[in-house]
């Protein structure tokens, strides 16, 4: 089934919005088989207009590029583990990622700055996420006969 390119209106200023045309028309192209369509599409005649086109094209995704390299430089830079810190010390500066105990459970720092106990105030419980809740207080075992588990 042959697909027809996109019929775009007249060619906007805006730099942008010509990248995207431009963008769906090579892709409608690629779909056809049709490279006539690609100057059809945006009734450029002239090679001198459609290699600016291409230029514009090219330039938006080289910015779009940029914008996605950074954002991979910055998720790289994330810490790769969490870190175990012991108990909760108030004296004690945290880091997002470190993990304390605190009354029997397990808390991660996730958003900065890290201030106040977790779980407690309004500054505590925005600034820490509970991993490990405490469970109940088991039996200890000491009348229990061997292989007794009940």
């Amino acid at each position: 089934m042959k697909t027809t390119a996109p019929v775009l209106t007249p060619i906007p200023v805006d730099a942008d919005v010509l990248a995207q045309q431009f963008v769906d028309a090579i892709v409608a192209v690629l779909h056809t088989g049709d490279a006539a369509a690609l100057h059809e599409c945006f009734k450029v005649k002239s090679p001198a207009i459609l290699r600016s086109m291409t230029e514009v094209a090219l330039v938006a995704s080289l910015v779009e590029n940029h914008k996605l390299h950074e954002r991979i430089k910055a998720l790289e830079a994330r810490p790769a583990a969490i870190k175990y810190c012991g108990v909760f010390d108030a004296t004690r500066r945290y880091s997002i990622g470190d993990v304390i105990s605190d009354h029997g459970s397990a808390w991660i720092a996730t958003k900065a700055p890290i201030v106040g106990r977790p779980g407690y105030g309004p500054d505590g419980s925005r600034s820490w996420v509970l991993m490990v809740k405490k469970g109940h207080d088991g039996r200890d075992g000491r009348n229990a006969s061997a292989g007794d588990v009940s």
